[in-house]
């Protein structure tokens, strides 16, 4: 059997020692840094998004929490308009139908109004809050009835219109000025009223007795 000594291993092969040199390892270090700092960079990128997406949604979140207030908002001042829209018609409604306030303080205390004409004697007198009324001329015309009260602040008006008739007044109790109208169809007649001073009138017919 042969012995084996340093002196007898084979050579190298050619190039051997190159090959060595190329892996050394400062280069295998270098190239372990260098995938350390790409994972790094990878998942500093990825926290990136990820924050910039967490953003997103909650941004999203906010404009839709601000939507939904400002919605609720809007129909709460919408349904308060229309509920004070309401009150206010129901008591426009209420004036017109039931005992009238005398808010302004110029309507007849006594709840009726009268007036008379300045020179052919006609007048009419009728109820604030019944529309119950009666055009004379304390002779042969009389006309009885019950119309629609309207006021508005001093002004009142009376309105019936019928197949019979037609019968309107307009009293400004704070300019103290009236007009009123009957017309009949059947028999065709028509009176009419102007008075420029409804503070003095007195209505109701004087009996003289023999």
């Amino acid at each position: 059997m042969r012995r084996v000594t340093p002196q007898n291993l084979p050579d190298a092969p050619v190039g051997t020692g190159s090959l060595i040199k190329a892996v050394s390892p400062s280069r295998i270090q270098g190239g372990y840094r260098k995938d350390a700092n790409d994972h790094s960079n990878e998942k500093g990128e990825v926290m990136r998004i990820s924050h910039e997406r967490i953003k997103g949604v909650g941004g999203r979140i906010l404009e839709f929490t601000l939507g939904v207030f400002l919605l609720a908002m809007l129909v709460a001042v919408l349904g308060g308009s229309e509920s004070q829209a309401g009150s206010l018609t129901n008591s426009l409604s209420n004036a017109n139908t039931a005992v009238p306030l005398n808010s302004a303080g110029c309507l007849p205390a006594s709840g009726t109004a009268c007036i008379v004409d300045d020179s052919n004697g006609n007048q009419l007198s009728f109820d604030l809050s019944t529309g119950a009324y009666t055009f004379t001329n304390c002779m042969a015309f009389n006309l009885t009835g019950t119309g629609k009260v309207t006021i508005s602040g001093c002004i009142v008006t009376l309105e019936h219109i019928a197949l019979d008739r037609r019968v309107v007044a307009r009293i400004d109790f704070g300019a103290k000025r009236a007009t009123a109208s009957a017309r009949t169809y059947s028999p065709a007649m028509l009176k009419t009223i102007s008075d420029r001073n409804t503070a003095n009138n007195v209505c109701g017919c004087m009996m003289v007795g023999g």
